[in-house]
């Protein structure tokens, strides 16, 4: 008996492809639908495990991807930590998650290190954007992918959706339900979620012109639960002593976190969401799904945000010399019980 394992080399000969081939689709990129099915059938038929220590040493690489975000725990990260690892592991490749606060200097530190040789490439998202943090970002010596909007002179690829747009989907979505008096609970502008959202708010809020009654913004430290729960206490204050008509005020809060906050915070104090006030969020995260009521929020995509990052670092790997890439992907409104009672995907964003 044959007691030695199987190839490449034979996995492609008997899938008739070249051996570039059947390596690019083991890992699952790079490779037509047709060509990975038959290339993995094959090597199931042989028994053929890929060796990716082999490869790594082979290449110089560790294996080793980090993703470098400023909250861990912060939903939307977990949702792209499982779509890049999706993506990564079936290629051998393990994600490292690296905390990086929502400080621009520590994100820095970050960057600095990466000449130490302990990963391959990072994908990156972060809050706090700065020259010197761009400048370390074109200078690493590993490839960088920024989920977020492409930044001035950066020259590394990026994946990014329009937040602005996705707050005015949010504000034309209440104006449509015929709400006039608007609250806007957003995180600190000098974020850059926080200042594309505010320009956002603003920009729809003029170009609705007299549809609008009543608008003012609540600025809190971040885009938390906890701190979405103080702006809603200060909204029960706010409109404390003035009795509340029916489909006329509505809370557009920055992210899903705040909005869930803000709801529990105004059902706590005997209001009715959305009969006495309609709330919207951002981000679709699930959580917001199984509240009662359930948050109709502007998905920005983080699962696809995640992949596009993941396969682009793939794509780099293959061809290190391709050009600075900016992937984009729409905003879409997900409506939802806390503005109409009820659930379903709006057509516009989408």
């Amino acid at each position: 008996m044959d007691s030695r394992k199987p190839t490449l080399a034979q996995v492609a000969a008997r899938a008739g492809v070249s051996i570039g081939s059947a390596s690019r689709a083991m890992r699952g990129t790079g490779a037509s639908e047709a060509v990975v099915a038959k290339v993995h059938a094959v090597a199931e038929e042989l028994g053929y495990i890929p060796d990716f220590r082999a490869r790594a040493l082979r290449a110089g690489r560790t294996m080793n991807v980090a993703f470098a975000v400023p909250d861990i725990g912060n939903p939307v990260y977990v949702e792209m930590l499982k779509a890049i690892t999706e993506v990564l592991s079936p290629a051998g490749y393990r994600v490292v998650v690296l905390p990086i606060d929502s400080d621009a200097t520590r994100a820095l530190d970050v960057v600095r290190s990466f000449s130490n040789g302990s990963i391959d490439a990072v994908i990156m998202s972060t809050v706090r954007v700065n020259d010197a943090l761009v400048v370390a970002l074109n200078e690493s010596p590993i490839p960088v992918v920024l989920i977020g909007q492409p930044v001035e002179d950066g020259d590394f690829d990026t994946v990014a959706t329009d937040s602005t747009a996705g707050i005015v989907l949010a504000v034309e979505h209440v104006l449509a339900l015929g709400y006039t008096d608007l609250v806007f609970v957003n995180g600190p502008l000098e974020t850059r979620p926080g200042a594309a959202r505010q320009n956002g708010f603003d920009k729809a809020v003029e170009d609705a012109g007299s549809r609008v009654k009543s608008a003012r913004t609540l600025r809190v430290d971040d885009f938390t639960l906890d701190d979405g729960s103080q702006a809603g206490r200060r909204i029960v204050r706010l409109w404390e002593g003035s009795a509340a008509v029916p489909g006329v005020r509505a809370v557009i809060a920055a992210n899903d976190l705040l909005a869930i906050g803000v709801i529990r915070e105004l059902i706590r104090a005997g209001m009715t969401v959305p009969t006495d006030v309609a709330v919207t969020g951002m981000d679709a995260i699930d959580l917001g799904k199984v509240m009662i009521p359930s948050v109709t929020s502007v998905s920005l995509h983080a699962v696809d945000r995640g992949k596009a990052a993941a396969q682009r670092l793939l794509d780099r790997f293959d061809n290190p010399e391709l050009e600075p890439q900016a992937t984009f992907l729409e905003p879409t409104l997900v409506i939802a019980e806390s503005t109409s009672g009820e659930e379903r995907m709006n057509e516009h964003g989408s």
